[in-house]
């Protein structure tokens, strides 16, 4: 399906609550499991990604401090981060 909606110029994203990984890895692994060269991180959305507009959106959080939690506290501070 993906390859179609490639093909066709048809937009899609893909959504995740999974919040384990950066989009650019997400990207890779997926990528890779698929055998397909033609995602970008444009076409995902995990749980943390809307975030990125809090922190340097206009009304920024960047010089704010923010509680991250998970399971793999360095993980989820190296997600965080970038």
């Amino acid at each position: 399906m993906l390859k179609y909606l490639d093909k066709n110029k048809i937009p899609f994203i893909l959504l995740t609550n999974g919040g384990g990984k950066r989009e650019a890895d997400r990207v890779a692994d997926l990528s890779q499991k698929l055998d397909i060269d033609f995602l970008t991180t444009d076409n995902f959305v995990q749980s943390h990604t809307p975030f990125r507009e809090l922190v340097h959106g206009p009304e920024g959080l960047e010089n704010k401090t923010i509680l991250v939690t998970g399971s793999n506290y360095g993980k989820c501070r190296d997600i965080a981060k970038r």
